[in-house]
């Protein structure tokens, strides 16, 4: 799948979103994240950000996998967070 197959519910989905600021967002322009990831980003920021390691997912053909997998980690750390609460 690419970007321009990618639905519009995809590329809206939480998983596929992060904070990022208008100067860092027009850098990246449209580079694939494959490109930039390990070149703009450290260990620690994709940590925070909850996106994941394995360099695999950041590819085109494995979208789905990526936003699959950030989804957990975003729940796991919503889930930790809120048994903090109590």
């Amino acid at each position: 799948m690419s970007y321009a197959r990618a639905s519009t519910e995809q590329i809206n989905d939480i998983a596929n979103m992060t904070f990022l600021s208008r100067k860092k967002n027009v850098q990246i322009g449209n580079v694939s994240p494959w490109q930039y990831l390990p070149n703009e980003t450290t260990s620690q920021i994709r940590k925070a950000h909850f996106i994941p390691e394995d360099g695999k997912l950041w590819t085109v053909e494995n979208f789905d996998k990526f936003l699959d997998q950030r989804r957990k980690l975003l729940a796991e750390a919503m889930n930790a967070l809120l048994h903090g609460l109590r």
